[in-house]
C-alpha cells in the first residue's frame, strides 16, 4: 500500500459501558476498553495491529459514552 502511495487510516470503534454484568466489579473504576490484556489496555491491541499489519499512518477510535 506505501509504494502505491495511498495513505491508510484506521477507524476502531470502541463502545462504552452497557447494562451488562461480566464485568461489573471490575468496571466500576475502569472503563472496559482500558482494561489490562497482557499487559496493555484492551484498546492497544487493535491499534498495534492497525499499526503493524496495515501500516495505517492515522487511527481513530470512536466512542459512545452513555451514563
Amino acid at each position: 500500500m506505501e509504494s502505491s502511495g495511498e495513505k491508510v487510516i484506521a477507524v476502531i470503534m470502541v463502545r462504552g459501558p452497557t447494562k451488562g454484568t461480566r464485568f461489573r466489579s471490575l468496571s466500576f473504576n475502569t472503563p472496559k476498553p482500558l482494561f489490562p490484556l497482557a499487559g496493555q489496555a484492551m484498546v492497544h491491541h487493535p491499534i498495534s495491529a492497525c499499526k503493524k499489519a496495515l501500516k495505517a499512518s492515522e487511527c481513530f477510535i470512536t466512542l459512545e459514552v452513555t451514563r
